[in-house]
């Protein structure tokens, strides 16, 4: 049975592993569109103008959103790392004790929490509540999509968490 328990943990692990790495490069291969379209009419707040006692929080400065879209790469592309170091540990520690195969796990736990800080605190309460993201046409889901990923990474640590290894 411990083999099988295991096993689902590494497969679980290949889910922010391929989030983290695809995410990156999605958005580095496409980074203009990317920042024309999504990440400067969020922070510009161009779409809430009509709300001037909002808007006095949007970011103008190119320089300013260039590094915060970077900043958002930089940590999706870590949460790929920090799976892939998690999965390699795992496996090499496969068959040795809970305690020495549960490291690779923390990685991965990691991995999920950097994950809940993105797309939790960057993604759906700074892009959603704080950019007003809903007011949008164009971004109008940028919240439910930061929230799946969010219930995603919390399933993924909780199930890695609990998990007897």
């Amino acid at each position: 049975m411990q083999f099988i328990k295991r096993l689902f943990c590494m497969m679980l692990s290949v889910i922010p592993l391929l989030i983290g790495f695809l995410a990156f490069a999605n958005n580095i291969s496409n980074y203009d569109v990317l920042f024309a379209n999504v990440v400067k009419p969020l922070m510009t707040m161009d779409k809430v103008s009509n709300l001037a006692a909002k808007t006095f929080r949007a970011i103008d400065n190119d320089l300013l959103i260039h590094i915060a879209c970077n900043l958002m790469m930089i940590a999706e592309l870590s949460i790929g790392i920090l799976t892939t170091v998690g999965l390699i540990k795992m496996g090499k520690n496969f068959y040795q004790s809970p305690e020495v195969f549960n490291q690779g796990k923390q990685w991965v736990m990691n991995a999920c929490i950097l994950g809940e800080l993105i797309w939790g605190l960057g993604f759906f309460t700074m892009g959603g509540d704080y950019f007003l993201s809903w007011l949008n046409p164009n971004l109008s889901d940028f919240q439910s999509g930061a929230l799946n990923y969010v219930i995603l990474m919390f399933i993924i640590y909780t199930l890695l968490k609990f998990q007897d290894t």
